[in-house]
């Protein structure tokens, strides 16, 4: 489904209310925006346990740095960098 929105002044957007009905979405609901250098994703975050949340987190970012082919050794490095 694509619909065109309007940024208002504030840099604002409103979702067509398809849009809010196909995804459910209600009042104070989350929604997670993604950027890139000319796309924006928007995708509901679904409620569960913070422990749920933050695994999935953990397992996004552990697939970047397997990626990236990020080391922890890498990861000591900056920390430490950080740190001066």
């Amino acid at each position: 489904m694509e619909q065109i929105v309007k940024i208002d002044s504030e840099g604002g957007i409103s979702l067509p209310p398809d849009v809010v009905a196909a995804l459910d979405l209600r009042d104070e609901d989350r929604l997670m925006v993604t950027s890139g250098p000319d796309a924006i994703v928007i995708r509901k975050i679904s409620a569960g346990t913070l422990e749920e949340r933050f695994r999935g987190l953990a397992d996004r970012v552990a697939r970047q740095f397997e990626e990236k082919k990020i080391t922890e050794e890498d990861v000591a490095e900056a920390v430490a960098w950080s740190r001066k």
